[in-house]
């Protein structure tokens, strides 16, 4: 079941969190990220930066193009790894 159509985001009930039973609007991912974007890295580095990024970019890839389900602690991790990354990156 999907709660709303979004080009970034599935929005797939099965891989959203739930707050006191209440679905949250983005998946695990998508909510690493924006956690990920509030955090404030203590030292800019471009090579940690793309570091970062990688993990996700390979666990998306390797759902998206090889079928393998990746799991909710993954996708908010690799999703949170990820913000961090762009922060930097944009900040650079």
């Amino acid at each position: 079941m999907r709660l709303f159509s979004f080009p970034l985001c599935n929005g797939d009930v099965r891989r959203a969190p739930r707050i006191y039973g209440i679905v949250f609007p983005l998946c695990y991912r998508c909510t690493g990220v924006l956690l990920g974007l509030f955090i404030k890295p203590p030292f800019f580095q471009i090579w940690l930066a793309l570091l970062l990024v990688l993990p996700m970019l390979l666990d998306g890839g390797r759902q998206y193009f090889l079928g393998r389900e990746s799991t909710n602690p993954r996708r908010i991790l690799t999703g949170i790894m990820f913000g961090v990354g762009v922060r930097m990156l944009f900040l650079w």
